[in-house]
């Protein structure tokens, strides 16, 4: 269809047919009505400069959620002077019929719904459909400008908007003289917006929206980290339902004796497959180092695997407080030992100037429970989930703190 503006006679075509009741033109801002007149009556100009920028027109097509939408109209509404949003009218080849709103970058795809909900007493909450939400805002709008064609006559006057949230979605209840209306809307994110219109720019996003959802659903992740959890438990339990632990090795090394030949202890057998051998070492170093080269040899295979450990402490007194760093015990694993017959080869050293160290004791058990690996991933998650929440109600509060209603004490 084509609408002729009966004021700068600029042509807007449109791909399909609306019924014209008010007409605002694009070209010269004229708002005309044919609600009683077929040829036209200009009702006034719109005299709020609209920043064409976002590339969102009248006449432009794009599909959401399967349907071929057209943007037949547009508004920009206000509240109390100062604060704007844009309404975006979609209209299908078929009838449908769905509205996009924008309000500092971000957008809700909303569609109207009949009800006989009365929210003129401005419940707390409203029940709708088994949800429940909250009064976000209750709020006296106007029209600050508009352009398109539309099947309805645009408001002359102020309207009454209350809104209820859950996020990603919203109840918005729209009330003046002619009676109530309600959109039941949910939050679209603008790639979506942007790639179903082909729109080549969009506006700065701003701030937190009125139903823009966390980026993490706290509660899906505390249920998910609750059952890794709980299956790492369980996993930890079946693992080692088997395995038997068994001290191999405890004894002292004189760095007297073993400083210049290694030690080498009796020999043991592993009998189950990908074993685990945990060596715990001890030396009264104090302001000084020792280290000990540990060798694992297979008596079968004369397979050898070596690794070091390094026990180091250190200590002192400066810039008026006391320090420290390192340990006098020292632990390390050898893991995915194969079944098979072996023996330890160690070697100790020492720092030469240390003359009060003279021994490292060494405990070698097979198979230890090793809890690290669930309580590691476990306090993670913990301290991941504490982020999340601190996060979830920083970003609440951003999205309550425009709102009369807020849940939060100022």
């Amino acid at each position: 269809m084509e609408v002729t503006c009966i004021k700068c006679k600029h042509i807007t075509t449109l791909p399909l047919e609306i019924t014209l009741v008010d007409f605002a033109c694009p070209n010269c801002s004229t708002h005309s009505s044919y609600k009683k007149n077929p040829n036209g009556e200009i009702i006034k100009h719109f005299d709020y400069g609209y920043d064409r920028k976002i590339g969102l027109n009248v006449g432009q097509s794009g599909e959401l959620y399967g349907v071929q939408y057209t943007v037949t109209g547009m508004l920009i509404k206000r509240v109390a002077g100062t604060y704007y949003w844009k309404e975006f009218i979609l209209d299908g080849a078929n009838g449908e019929r769905a509205f996009l709103s924008e309000s500092n970058g971000h957008w809700i795809f909303l569609q109207e719904e009949q009800t006989e909900y009365d929210v003129s007493d401005l419940p707390e909450k409203v029940d709708y459909q088994g949800s429940i939400f909250k009064l976000y805002g209750n709020e006296k709008t106007t029209l600050a400008y508009a352009e398109g064609v539309f099947d309805y006559a645009l408001p002359r006057n102020y309207q009454t908007m209350t809104e209820y949230i859950n996020p990603p979605y919203i109840l918005s209840f729209e009330r003046d003289e002619e009676g109530q209306t309600l959109f039941v809307g949910k939050h679209i994110p603008w790639r979506t917006v942007e790639k179903a219109f082909k729109i080549s720019w969009m506006p700065d996003r701003g701030g937190v929206g009125v139903v823009q959802p966390g980026m993490v659903n706290f509660i899906n992740t505390v249920l998910i980290f609750a059952i890794t959890a709980l299956l790492l438990i369980f996993s930890h339990i079946f693992i080692y339902r088997d395995k038997v632990q068994e001290s191999l090795l405890i004894d002292r090394l004189p760095f007297s004796t073993y400083g210049q030949k290694p030690y080498v202890s009796q020999s043991f057998e592993v009998t189950e497959a990908a074993s685990t051998l945990l060596i715990e070492l001890n030396a009264d170093v104090n302001n000084s180092w020792a280290y000990v080269d540990v060798g694992l040899v297979n008596e079968t295979t004369g397979a050898e695997e070596y690794a070091g450990k390094d026990i180091e402490y250190y200590h002192g007194y400066e810039g008026g407080e006391n320090w420290s760093e390192g340990d006098s015990n020292a632990e390390m694993n050898l893991c995915g030992v194969a079944p098979g017959r072996y023996h330890l080869v160690l070697t100790p050293q020492k720092d030469s100037s240390d003359l009060i160290t003279t021994v490292v004791n060494i405990s070698v058990t097979r198979n230890p429970p090793s809890k690290r690996n669930v309580i590691i991933p476990i306090l993670f998650m913990a301290l991941a989930a504490f982020g999340i929440y601190k996060w979830a109600g920083y970003h609440e509060r951003k999205r309550w703190e425009d709102s009369d209603y807020s849940p939060f004490d100022e």
